[in-house]
């Protein structure tokens, strides 16, 4: 029984150690925050970026299994039929060798249902 009590002693001198280690990268984070919150918004921005590719991406990949869409049938039209190119001036993506009817459209809800990036 005096092994047990030894383990169990083991365990929680541990759980203290980790829960130190967490709270020192937690309040260390915070201060990093608060010196240069700029850095924060660049990794945040960073992030929304890279999370808008991988939705896309997700949502062409779900054309091409479950409508059986082909690369060059997918249509990009957002929602309102037009995007705006990144020096402010709008152009067409329509796909002339889509299906009729709407099912490779990614930005559709009878397409992927895909959420067109934000200007």
């Amino acid at each position: 029984m005096t092994s047990a009590s030894g383990n169990i002693l083991f365990l929680i001198l541990i759980a203290v150690a980790l829960f130190a280690v967490l709270s020192y990268a937690v309040s260390s984070s915070m201060r990093n925050t608060k010196e240069n919150p700029q850095a924060e918004q660049s990794v945040i921005a960073a992030a929304q970026n890279t999370q808008s590719g991988v939705m896309l991406e997700t949502a062409i990949s779900r054309l091409r299994v479950s409508h059986g869409c082909t690369p060059t049938q997918i249509d990009f039209n957002d929602h309102q039929g037009t995007s705006k190119m990144t020096d402010g001036t709008w152009y067409n993506y329509f796909n002339p060798n889509r299906p009729a009817n709407g099912s490779c459209k990614l930005f559709t809800p009878s397409g992927a249902g895909a959420i067109p990036p934000a200007d």
